[in-house]
């Protein structure tokens, strides 16, 4: 399902037809069934017969036509239901299937292409709604990487309202780092799964945040070269900058409470998306740090 948008109300039922035409032109079979399911159903059956060996299902970016549609929230729910019934042909004819694969894999192809580790999967996988949802919502990004979720919470799927906590973690962005058993229930902390994600993350977030490319990436770039030098007045100047590169209408016409998570939110994605290793509400024997940062250690 990569290499379509599927936002608008019936492209996944067409773009699947049409994806199902193909198999059927090139396996040379007539279906007798008018429904995708149904067609599904029959070339397994047609394939495991004319070639004597179980079928084998792979199914690439298998959630995108919900993601793609959660800003339409009923067209994220017809293509959910629809996928539903598409998906349960799998278990079915389970009898007909040697395995079933359901992921996405545009990352490795690059890999082995390019020869070079970067962030492919972002650089596909990246979808426009997460950012506008955090954005929406007013979560604070330093927080991201320690909520809290239990098995309830993590397995729901309202495409209504979704929690970001399963938004996060049944997208990949999020990844269990701890599990705790308390009276017969199982809590988790949520955290980046790699510094890819963490890095790719932050750096989009930014972009929505200042809006102002150019201006963003001077920046990371010269907090880099002064975090290297030590220079802390240059340091001090450099955050002032932060701040004033964001659009005044972001944060005009807002709730006072909001602006220091608003702003928390900037001047900690311009260090995680250089990678850095952040820590923030940081206790020391001195006090509690709102954010330190370990750096040429």
């Amino acid at each position: 399902f990569g290499g379509n948008n599927y936002s608008l109300a019936g492209q996944l039922e067409l773009d699947l037809s049409e994806q199902l035409n193909s198999l059927d032109k090139k396996y040379q079979y007539q279906p007798q069934n008018q429904t995708c399911s149904g067609r599904f159903r029959e070339l397994i059956q047609h394939l495991k017969e004319t070639s004597g060996q179980p079928v084998v299902v792979l199914v690439d970016e298998y959630d995108k036509p919900i993601l793609d549609a959660l800003s339409y929230p009923e067209v994220a729910r017809a293509n959910r239901d629809f996928l539903r019934g598409f998906y349960g042909t799998i278990k079915d004819y389970d009898a007909h299937i040697r395995f079933s694969f359901l992921t996405g894999v545009s990352k490795f192809s690059k890999l082995f292409k390019r020869r070079e580790f970067k962030s492919y999967w972002f650089e596909t996988g990246t979808p426009t709604f997460l950012v506008n949802t955090l954005t929406k919502r007013h979560v604070v990004t330093p927080l991201l990487d320690q909520l809290s979720s239990d098995d309830e919470l993590l397995s729901s799927f309202d495409v209504d309202e979704m929690a970001i906590e399963a938004l996060m973690f049944q997208t990949g962005y999020l990844t269990i780092k701890e599990r705790e058993h308390l009276s017969g229930n199982y809590f988790y902390t949520l955290g980046y799964p790699n510094r890819e994600v963490y890095q790719s993350l932050n750096n989009s977030l930014l972009k929505h945040l200042v809006q102002d490319g150019g201006t963003q990436v001077r920046q990371r770039l010269q907090l880099r070269k002064l975090l290297l030098a030590n220079d802390f007045e240059g340091l001090k100047t450099l955050f002032h900058s932060f701040f004033s590169s964001i659009p005044h209408h972001w944060y005009s016409n807002n709730d006072i409470q909001g602006y220091e998570g608003f702003y928390a939110s900037v001047f900690y994605s311009y260090f995680a998306a250089l990678g850095l290793d952040v820590t923030v509400e940081d206790c020391t024997n001195h006090g509690r740090l709102d954010m330190a940062l370990k750096f040429n250690e």
